[in-house]
């Protein structure tokens, strides 16, 4: 069976005389049933007289396949249970159990596999994302059919009264000598200073878990603390301890963080390697809410290259510093710092790159603010056009939609700055929707982005 998505509001519409379920001519418009319809009324498939009753028939067939399922299942575990005595020499109880257990749940593959394709699955609509249904269970022939209706909707015919001089925004990636000295300086000094305590306080934890168990409850607590400590790092500056909500917050949340650690223990999540883990990593998470992001904003760190090289030095830098330290050890939580070392280096260089990235302001120089416009039922190349003439007036025309963007269709957004209000830089972000990997997930990318003027020009 295949599927396919299509508007909507023409699913009461027209249909091509093609049958939903085998592609044959013939056909009448049969209403769907309000289970598998998700509250659309009035939907209508077209279907051939062999398949008129196609909801009834798929009913049917899914119950009588799972009682077959059943009874197969328990045919199978029936048979192991009285011929394993027969195969193997003396089994015990258990062993009698597990394999009557084992092959029992095994058979269910190749039977269900076997009835679902037997039962097929009934013509449904399987989600609604923005303006696009996604209808599933029909015939290959029948969605190639109907995989015209995807084509978006031609733009109208849009004023040209009144324009708007817009250019393709195309920042300078520059940084001021003293931001990018004080990022770098700050970034290889604090990760010295963190590799160094990673590796000094590695080896007396090493020594005093040496004979403990991995769900040893002293791991819990040593996860308890880094827990806290990281927490406290990432808080506000002291004065969170002065406001009256600020302590009971801050054991609201130690509370919360013992709880998960012994569900975890629970569940057989070893607490070892959770504060292993949380020993090498929470110093990289330190660095880089604590002292790359405030440094590459208030340094104005505009270099997307030279921000991500500070970063993955930094990273490294960490890493290295340990190793020394630990004296080129590589037992218990060394391993863990130098995995969290690599690892931080792509993902901070990652981070650093967006940030330093972030549209800014040409009058204040300020960071500027993000904001969803809508989703716009149109194709992106329609859309470019539109922007390229400065026709944004004519957005006002165009059928949008505040739910997330479907396939095909486009979504805006604006970047502003508060501090310059009308007077600063605007920005108009346009985005598509595309399918991508074996399961068309839809994700967002980005095409282009839009420097329009001020306000107060226009």
């Amino acid at each position: 069976m295949a599927q396919f998505k299509m508007d909507i509001s023409q699913l009461s519409g027209q249909w091509p005389d093609l049958c939903a379920r085998c592609a044959k001519t013939g056909t009448q418009l049969v209403p769907v049933l309000a289970q598998h319809a998700k509250n659309e009324i009035g939907w209508h498939v077209p279907l051939c007289k062999d398949h008129v009753r196609d909801w009834e028939l798929v009913q049917y067939r899914n119950r009588l396949g799972m009682l077959i399922l059943g009874m197969a299942m328990l045919s199978v575990a029936l048979l192991t249970w009285f011929l394993q005595p027969l195969v193997m020499a003396n089994p015990g109880r258990d062993s009698r159990f597990l394999a009557t257990f084992f092959f029992g749940l095994l058979s269910a593959a190749p039977f269900g596999v076997v009835l679902a394709i037997w039962a097929k699955s009934p013509i449904r609509i399987e989600e609604v994302q923005g303006r696009l249904a996604t209808i599933t269970g029909v015939h290959s022939q029948f969605a190639d059919k109907m995989r015209e209706f995807l084509i978006p909707p031609p733009l109208p015919q849009l004023d040209q009264d009144q324009l708007f001089t817009s250019k393709r925004y195309r920042p300078k990636s520059e940084s001021s000598r003293e931001g990018l000295t004080l990022l770098f300086a700050s970034t290889i000094f604090v990760s010295a200073i963190l590799g160094m305590a990673a590796g000094l306080f590695a080896g007396p934890i090493n020594e005093a878990t040496a004979n403990c168990d991995m769900y040893s409850w002293r791991y819990v607590w040593l996860s308890l603390a880094a827990v806290a400590l990281i927490g406290l790092a990432l808080m506000r500056p002291w004065y969170f301890w002065l406001w009256r909500f600020g302590f009971v917050i801050s054991v609201v949340f130690l509370v919360v963080a013992l709880i998960l650690l012994i569900l975890m223990k629970w569940v057989a999540v070893p607490p070892k390697y959770i504060f292993a883990l949380l020993y090498g990593f929470g110093p990289m998470i330190v660095l880089a809410f604590r002292v790359l992001r405030p440094i590459i904003r208030v340094g104005r760190v505009r270099h997307p290259e030279h921000a991500a090289s500070c970063s993955f030095l930094g990273a490294i830098t960490y890493g290295c510093t340990a190793l020394v330290v630990a004296e080129f050890s590589w037992d218990g939580l060394y391993l863990f710092v130098y995995i969290a070392a690599v690892a931080s280096a792509l993902f901070l260089s990652q981070q650093s790159y967006d940030l330093a990235s972030w549209p800014y302001c040409n009058c204040c120089t300020n960071w500027l603010v993000w904001q969803r416009i809508a989703a716009f039922a149109c194709h992106s190349i329609d859309m470019t056009r539109l922007l390229d003439d400065g026709v944004i007036l004519s957005l006002t025309r165009l059928k949008s939609y505040r739910e997330r963007a479907s396939l095909n269709d486009c979504d805006l957004s604006l970047y502003f700055c508060q501090r310059c209000s009308k007077q600063g830089t605007f920005l108009i972000e346009l985005m598509e929707c595309k399918a991508r990997g074996k399961n068309n997930k839809t994700t967002l990318y980005t095409v282009d982005r839009w420097e329009f003027p001020p306000l107060t020009e226009a």
